[in-house]
């Protein structure tokens, strides 16, 4: 995992993306991009992230 993280934490959003919304259908792509969207206006964007992705799914 370490050598996947050179770029900082972004280069997990794709994977992220992968697993969310294409394999599990948690969340639709809309929701997905605002929760990346909702993550780079506040400190620690993929942590924020995936606790929004959680929120949305645990909602529905």
């Amino acid at each position: 995992m370490s050598l996947m993280l050179f770029g900082g934490g972004f280069v997990f959003i794709p994977l992220i993306q992968q697993i969310v919304v294409d394999g599990l259908h948690w969340v639709t792509l809309p929701e997905f991009t605002s929760a990346i969207a909702m993550g780079q206006v506040t400190p620690g964007p993929i942590l924020i992230s995936a606790a929004f992705i959680g929120d949305i799914h645990d909602m529905q």
